[in-house]
């Protein structure tokens, strides 16, 4: 099986193979089987997290379960998943089934291991997760010898074919990786019907948890069942690997950082999402528009979005034309609603978005892998704006579109500083507003070559504004007072008024069209 870097998807072609042989067959072609498979093979099958059709019974009947993305609870057992086999792992060759929530586990594995993933199109995963294996009524001439024993162990046609599409595709990948440590992440029914055939039980009925892990080995001709449905961290020793580093990958700043806003926006997820619902969605869908428009992203386009919230600006890139869109973001709850909002009204874009769990300074993507970048409001929340420009321009393709939105501050430094300390007050993860020289000068030295730049300004009104993050009402005063203070000399540099029994004020926003030098 050939590989690429973690962030590919390599095809395991379909082909012509025998069915997997039974273990009486097994027992009695020891010699052969050893020469097959290799003496020290391993089969690591790990379960997929929790998916978006584990968690909403709703989204089932769309047609789109096998791309059904992690929940903000997958997202998380993915993580743990992957830190534990980084430390108690070594693994030679990662291979997901085709559905996205099985290949997102496995990307977070992949980045965790420095290993390529390996998409197996034809491993089929989906085999009623929660269901019974339906039952049949067939004459003895009719009986599957690979499955059927006996006419009291029958099960219907669809899981027979389930299964010999299974083990076909299974031993394609066992062949290629003779001695081998092979993990490869599918669904529970999956993992199942993998560990009956190895028993020759196909109605037993096996649990199987999510991102747990059953090892199967195939030592001295014979294959062995280790364990089942393993989840819980014993002590062993830990694997030491060469060149590994304990350092930090990232500065304590940008660690933290990323700690803030995954904290606020993790709590205000569902406020966000129930704001989007209402009438001030649509306030958000013009200034979405407003900026995809002057993006100009020419369709066909493979496009990644960093910082992507609630997914609204990856769907109406997809709208326009995009080939893909790839949303990354830090906040699981975020990660969680963009999935929802994705799969909640299924349409011809749909497959084109998909969302990922990673922090702007460090995207889990090979160099040059985009035709265009988009980034909007972001780096005020960064202390080293510099790294997340560094990433970007990384992953973008040589003359690639980048295209850019932030909050601008006033020119006067105190009165950028009285808004900062608004913002903050609002918004804990806030971080600072830069000038439209500051924001030309990090995007020039990123090596981007500015085509278009334009500034916007959006008359915000104070209580939707205060009511898109905070949860609370009762948090709401101190920001009232702050900008209610700075609004008779303009202290804020935000020109806020009185629109009758109600507060507004400008909100200004850079926008910025750039090519990849």
């Amino acid at each position: 099986m050939s590989s690429e870097p973690n962030d590919s998807e390599q095809i395991v072609a379909p082909a012509h193979i025998p069915p997997l042989p039974t273990p009486s067959t097994m027992l009695a072609e020891s010699e052969p089987l050893a020469r097959d498979f290799g003496p020290n093979t391993r089969i690591l099958l790990i379960c997929h997290a929790e998916g978006m059709h584990n968690r909403y019974r709703d989204l089932m009947a769309n047609a789109l379960t096998e791309e059904s993305g992690l929940t903000a609870v997958g997202w998380k057992q993915a993580d743990m998943l992957a830190a534990w086999l980084q430390k108690y792992e070594t693994i030679d060759v990662l291979v997901s089934g085709g559905q996205l929530h099985s290949r997102l586990t496995s990307q977070r594995i992949g980045q965790a291991l420095g290993l390529p993933v390996s998409v197996a199109r034809d491993l089929p995963g989906l085999w009623g997760e929660d269901q019974e294996l339906p039952q049949q009524d067939v004459e003895p001439d009719e009986l599957d010898p690979e499955i059927h024993t006996s006419t009291h162990n029958v099960v219907a046609r669809p899981y027979v074919e389930f299964h010999h599409a299974l083990i076909t595709t299974l031993i394609k990948i066992v062949q290629q990786n003779r001695n081998k440590t092979i993990a490869m992440v599918t669904s529970s029914g999956a993992i199942a019907t993998i560990i009956r055939h190895f028993f020759g039980a196909h109605k037993l009925q096996v649990q199987v948890d999510h991102t747990s892990i059953s090892e199967i080995d195939h030592r001295n001709g014979q294959w062995r069942l280790f364990y089942v449905n393993r989840r819980e961290h014993l002590p062993r020793p830990e694997v030491t690997k060469a060149g590994q580093s304990e350092k930090p990958l990232l500065p304590p700043e940008e660690n933290e950082d990323i700690s803030l806003i995954a904290e606020v926006y993790n709590a205000a997820a569902d406020n966000i999402l129930e704001r989007y619902r209402m009438a001030t969605a649509a306030n958000e869908q013009r200034r979405i528009q407003h900026f995809v428009k002057f993006a100009n992203i020419p369709p066909g386009k493979r496009i990644l979005e960093v910082g992507s919230g609630l997914g609204i600006l990856s769907l109406a890139l997809a709208a326009g034309g995009a080939e893909e869109v790839i949303g990354v973001d830090v906040s699981l709850g975020m990660l969680e609603h963009a999935e929802y909002i994705r799969l909640s009204n299924p349409s011809a874009i749909t497959p084109k978005v998909n969302f990922r769990l990673a922090p702007a300074q460090m995207l889990p993507f090979r160099s040059d892998t985009f035709d265009a970048v988009v980034c909007r409001l972001v780096l005020h929340h960064s202390r080293v704006p510099e790294r997340i420009l560094q990433e970007m321009v990384r992953v973008l393709k040589p003359d690639g579109i980048f295209a850019f939105a932030d909050l601008v501050g006033s020119e006067h430094p105190v009165k950028r500083a009285t808004f900062n300390a608004i913002e903050a007050r609002r918004n804990p993860s806030h971080v600072t507003t830069r000038t439209i020289d500051q924001y030309q000068t990090l995007i020039q030295g990123a090596h981007l070559t500015i085509e278009a730049e334009e500034m916007v300004t959006f008359e915000r009104d104070l209580e939707n504004w205060l009511a898109e993050l905070q949860s609370d009402p009762a948090d709401w005063q101190p920001v009232r007072e702050m900008i209610e203070a700075a609004m008779e000399t303009d202290a804020a540099g935000i020109n806020a008024r009185r629109r009758g029994d109600r507060v507004a004020f400008d909100q200004n926003v850079l926008y910025v069209r750039a090519i990849k030098q």
